[in-house]
């Protein structure tokens, strides 16, 4: 099975339900377990202790920020062929995201800066030319740019 450990930033591990049903749609009905799928749910101040080479993704939900530490445990994980994705919210902190954008085996690929002043934006596919975003365009009724969202991050590549 594919084993995922999901961190949340905040006080309720029911923050990340919406990534976890969307994981596994299934989950919590009686016989619709997968088994092919196994995740694993603590609070953003318990990761440092997990074994991360136990996964193969670990997904960060609304975290403040990552200590020079983390980051190079999160280096490490990454060199021995882990993967993690990292979905920014109101408690992410742009200057504690520096440590996984600095240096030459930097983390992201961007410098996270301040998020721009809330309003409605919307998404712009570039005509769905980038491989990411290629499904959505071949999709009847999928229509991304349609989706709007009230806040983003700035970011500046690398």
């Amino acid at each position: 099975p594919v084993r995922c450990l999901l961190v949340y930033g905040g006080s309720d591990p029911r923050e990340v339900d919406p990534l976890r049903f969307a994981l596994d749609p299934a989950h919590g009905r009686l016989g619709r377990e997968r088994t092919d799928l196994q995740l694993k749910i603590v609070a953003a101040t318990d990761w440092p202790r997990e074994t991360l080479g136990e996964y193969q993704v670990v997904w960060f939900h609304d975290v403040a920020g990552f200590s020079a530490v983390e980051a190079a445990a999160l280096r490490e994980y990454r060199d021995q062929n882990g993967a993690a994705v990292w979905f920014l919210g109101e408690r992410a902190q742009a200057d504690l995201y520096r440590p996984l954008a600095t240096g030459p085996s930097a983390l992201l690929p961007v410098e996270v800066h301040e998020p721009a002043p809330r309003g409605t934006y919307f998404l712009d596919p570039l005509n769905y030319t980038n491989p990411i975003v290629r499904v959505f365009g071949e999709q009847e009724r999928s229509d991304l740019t349609r989706i709007p969202f009230t806040r983003y991050y700035r970011t500046r590549p690398i």
